[in-house]
């Protein structure tokens, strides 16, 4: 079911962005239903074009959660190291990522056992 229910979210996403193609949301949208369904390097690929679009160094408020997105598709994809460097270059700044969204998040369900992550939790933990 979950598994319709992402493909669905695909054909969605890419509809959306008929109408829009430059919008990064939508293209961050993308992305993470292409992650859900395993297609990694389609999820990154979008979840690039969307940081293309709405870079950080452009949009100090919309920006980092543009590039949250990319942290996400390489935590569902399994990629452990890269999603842990985004996140500890999103925490090293001011922005709605937290340590306390990063505990309770479903969507980093697969960092949770990995000491580093951890690691990451407890070293901007105390920054707060």
């Amino acid at each position: 079911e979950a598994r319709a229910a992402f493909a669905e979210a695909e054909s969605i996403a890419r509809s959306a962005l008929k109408d829009a193609p430059n919008e990064p949301s939508r293209h961050a949208a993308l992305a993470c239903a292409l992650a859900f369904l395993g297609e990694k390097d389609a999820a990154i690929a979008e979840a690039k074009r969307a940081m293309a679009l709405r870079p950080e160094s452009l949009d100090a408020f919309e920006g980092p959660g543009i590039t949250e997105t990319l942290a996400q598709v390489y935590a569902i994809s399994g990629d452990n190291a890269a999603a842990l460097e985004v996140i500890d270059h999103l925490l090293s700044r001011p922005g709605d990522l937290t340590v306390a969204l990063l505990r309770i998040d479903p969507v980093w369900d697969g960092l949770r056992n990995d000491p580093s992550f951890q690691e990451l939790l407890t070293k901007y933990e105390r920054k707060s």
